[in-house]
């Protein structure tokens, strides 16, 4: 189980990492700046996607 989840977030990471031209439009937010990230994400009028760089 733990093999596999590794893997999962592997996989995650090299989507996220490496893949950014799959989403139309984007904000990146640090990690540091997570409360940020969670208030564009919850507005009501939220467009595009968020990415936390870690």
């Amino acid at each position: 189980m733990a093999e596999e989840r590794m893997q999962d977030m592997e996989a995650a990471i090299e989507v996220g990492t490496n893949s950014k031209t799959m989403l139309s439009s984007y904000t990146e937010f640090d990690l540091s700046k997570i409360h940020l990230a969670v208030k564009v994400v919850s507005a009501p009028d939220k467009k595009g996607n968020i990415v936390l760089k870690f």
